[in-house]
């Protein structure tokens, strides 16, 4: 079915009944959802697939909508929106019930993920994109820009490059809406629920990372080398957040309690 069909289903349902609609058929895409690719390109972005990865994507969409509708923000259909980081275009699928797809775009450094995008989300725009280059927009060219787990993941250094760039292609008065790794996920992944394999497993000192959070570091452990050293986990305080962003975004909220990844609410200043 056409991507212009389906988002017509979607706006006949709740956001709540068509992220259920999209998670039920996740495994057998039916005639009023979009296209699923293959399960081994699902499984790039994070090792899992169908209902599994749908079910998360739809605890974000969830969560999104709430922090927006709690903040007092709705999402016209006229407006534009940017994922930077949109795999294979799971957040884009619950999004087609606020917009057309005309009206969305995204960014990835994998090819085989952006192909995956053009082929399952025709009339979208998807570009392929190298880490450190320049997004491939115009200034002002978005009222929304979305990422998940993109800054739970990058280098301090490439964390203001990316935040650079999103905050030139975000139209003044536009938002940003991402994700983070806040304290709640140092405390499960090296307390409550020791998280298996690197880089979680290499911290020798657990007591010494918290108090680093605590005292407001940015604790980046890096995992690649190469065109991704960049890459690694990160978990980003408020504190620092607040103090690295406030030249270029105005933060609104966070939503420690989100599933999954923390939320954080930004907005472009209007120009003076």
């Amino acid at each position: 079915m056409a991507l212009d069909l389906v988002r017509t289903r979607a706006r006949a349902l709740s956001r709540e009944a068509w992220a259920d609609r999209l998670v039920e058929t996740a495994e057998a895409p039916a005639d009023d959802t979009p296209a699923m690719p293959p399960v081994e390109v699902q499984k790039l972005t994070n090792l899992q697939s169908g209902r599994q990865t749908m079910g998360g994507a739809a605890d974000w969409y969830r969560a999104f909508s709430a922090l927006l509708e709690a903040n007092g923000i709705a999402i016209d259909e006229d407006r534009r929106l940017l994922d930077i980081g949109v795999g294979w275009g799971r957040m884009l699928r619950f999004l087609l019930h606020d917009l057309p797809i005309e009206n969305m775009a995204g960014v990835e450094v994998n090819p085989a993920l952006v192909a995956a995008c053009q082929e399952t989300l025709p009339g979208g725009e998807f570009v392929l994109i190298e880490p450190k280059d320049p997004l491939p927009f115009e200034d002002d060219s978005f009222d929304f820009v979305i990422n998940n787990s993109l800054f739970s993941h990058l280098s301090p250094e490439q964390h203001m490059h990316t935040l650079d760039q999103i905050t030139r292609v975000t139209r003044p008065g536009g938002y940003v809406i991402s994700t983070v790794l806040s304290r709640r996920h140092v405390i499960k992944s090296l307390v409550e629920n020791p998280t298996p394999g690197p880089p979680w497993s290499q911290v020798e000192d657990p007591a010494a990372l918290l108090a680093s959070f605590d005292a407001g570091e940015f604790v980046f452990m890096q995992t690649r080398q190469g065109r991704m050293a960049d890459y690694g986990m990160a978990v980003v305080p408020d504190a620092w957040i607040l103090n690295n962003w406030a030249s270029r975004l105005e933060v609104l909220d966070f939503d420690h309690e989100a599933p999954g990844q923390s939320l954080v609410l930004a907005r472009k200043p209007l120009i003076a």
